[in-house]
């Protein structure tokens, strides 16, 4: 058989692989087969990647086989079993999809942020963009990410809904863990750190990254010293919306193992959260005695439904659904229970609300992406097109009442998203008129009303667009203009409260002797 036949029939390898392969076929010595093996690298033949393996081991393929699903995962298998921080980032990102948000590399490649002897996160990031294996996006409404590189570039925009999608649910998830975490007094009240913290506030154990910690003074956790007792930490990464296989446990696995190595780092109780593990991811964790946990067996199977109705609500929805107001409702009250969630839920689904007020006003779409001529890309919120005679875009930003809105978002929307709507409509439909608006449930502060008024009057004079800023109560008002009673019921009980309301614990007696009290209680029991 020729090399090009044994690659096909053995499919992406290692290069010792095919050169025994061409050993048993050929009946040819090791060193002809590493020959042949090169000629056809540099004839371009067959392809392959380089510097990645120990003893100038390069993986071979078929130039027809790059992206495919046994590319991916024979390469980031093969990466593992050499012990590379590059196989371990790999499983990170299939397990999300291909795509992980750059703030969230760190505690999903399972490589420390420094550390002698180990390659840092940041390097092993910098690695797989230069071998070619993944390359830098940034998508709208996430920011900068790190994806495997695939043939075609234009489907990232397409997958932006589904990676949003589970970075809420999960967010959601994060949200109610610190509270469960606080509850069971697990982690020191108000002393969580979790991955949508700020910047420079960053969740961690010495120097590896993970999704939610915090300090834990649990008897089994505190080491006792002289002078002081010394807390120990409780860990834990989240990921959602798959089933979590043995190999795309191993980074995390790598960085709990790394952690325990290390002298003066206080006990700590590790998990990973997944929607489902297999049997053999499952039981490798508890062997190393990390908990594999799930949205169900943690909180209960109407908190894992309500979870999974989330994520495929923000990436199925569609427009004309006669069931998107009861699923907004359901979500809402099902998950708001959760101190914090609501603010985060009134964020993510305040658009889907937008879009039923629109959607009698032409095409309606949710988080449409839109590229100008230089490049640029920016998502529109709701985008509602009225044939070749109106486009409006509308940037919606659900708050709690009396909450600011960030004048970041504002300046954003000014001078980055905006010229590059204008840029797309002249483009698509130069004779439409071309509508900007800016819907918050929110407030506005000084800055940002000073922005808005000087973006407004500078339109004045050039005239490209429409503007319309839409507050709080201008927000009522249109709300309330569609008269579709069951809209306007879940605007008010999940937009327009004025407070957050936390659900009323029942009311529970302390213990008392059942055969105790006053006699008179037992009198007519007696007769």
């Amino acid at each position: 058989m020729t090399l090009i036949s044994l690659l096909k029939r053995e499919g992406p390898c290692l290069s010792s692989t095919l050169a025994n392969l061409l050993i048993q076929s050929k009946n040819i010595s090791a060193e002809n087969a590493r020959k042949v093996i090169s000629r056809a690298v540099l004839a371009g033949e067959i392809s392959s990647i380089k510097n990645v393996f120990p003893k100038r081991e390069q993986f071979v393929y078929l130039r027809n086989s790059y992206g495919s699903d046994e590319f991916w995962q024979v390469l980031t298998d093969k990466l593992i079993e050499s012990g590379s921080a590059l196989g371990l980032a790999l499983s990170a990102l299939l397990a999300r999809g291909g795509i992980i948000p750059k703030r969230d590399f760190g505690a999903a490649s399972g490589s420390p942020v420094a550390m002698k002897k180990k390659i840092p996160f940041s390097i092993v990031w910098q690695r797989l963009v230069k071998i070619g294996l993944c390359i830098e996006i940034i998508l709208p409404e996430i920011g900068e990410c790190i994806a495997l590189r695939e043939k075609d570039e234009r489907r990232y925009d397409f997958v932006s809904r589904q990676i949003h999608a589970r970075l809420v649910t999960e967010s959601i998830f994060i949200t109610t863990m610190v509270q469960w975490s606080q509850n069971l007094n697990l982690i020191s009240y108000n002393l969580a750190r979790t991955r949508q913290d700020e910047e420079g506030k960053s969740p961690a154990i010495s120097n590896y990254l993970f999704d939610l910690t915090g300090p834990s003074y649990l008897s089994p956790l505190v080491t006792r010293g002289s002078d002081a007792n010394k807390p120990g930490f409780f860990a834990c990464d989240v990921l959602l919306g798959t089933k979590v296989t043995l190999a795309q446990v191993q980074p995390f696995i790598a960085k709990c193992k790394s952690l325990r190595s290390i002298r003066n780092i206080g006990k700590s109780l590790f998990m990973l959260a997944a929607s489902q593990f297999d049997k053999d991811a499952f039981h490798a964790l508890k062997k190393e005695g990390i908990i594999p946990a799930t949205p169900e067996n943690l909180f209960g199977e109407e908190f894992a439904k309500s979870l999974r109705e989330l994520n495929d609500f923000l990436f199925y929805y569609f427009t004309n659904s006669s069931s998107n107001l009861e699923r907004i409702d359901s979500i809402m009250v099902a998950l708001t229970n959760v101190k914090g969630a609501a603010a985060q839920l009134q964020g993510a689904l305040f658009e889907y609300l937008v879009a039923e007020v629109m959607k009698h006003e032409g095409i309606v779409e949710i988080g449409k992406v839109f590229r100008s001529a230089d490049g640029k890309k920016a998502e529109s919120d709701v985008f509602i097109a009225k044939g070749y005679q109106e486009v409006r875009f509308i940037e919606c930003k659900g708050y709690k009442p009396y909450s600011f809105v960030k004048h970041e978002d504002v300046k954003h929307w000014i001078g980055d998203q905006v010229p590059v709507f204008f840029d797309a409509a002249k483009k698509e439909k130069p004779e439409a008129d071309i509508y900007v608006e800016f819907w918050t449930t929110g407030k506005l502060s000084e800055d940002s009303q000073l922005s808005l008024k000087k973006f407004c009057d500078n339109n004045s004079v050039r005239k490209r667009y429409k503007i319309k800023v839409l507050e709080a109560h201008d927000v009522k008002k249109r709300f309330h203009a569609t008269r579709n009673k069951s809209l306007i019921n879940v605007y008010e009980k999940h937009f327009a409260e004025p407070f957050y309301k936390e659900k009323d614990m029942d009311d529970v007696r302390g213990s008392y002797r059942l055969a105790g009290g006053p006699q008179l209680y037992f009198e007519d029991e007696e007769n």
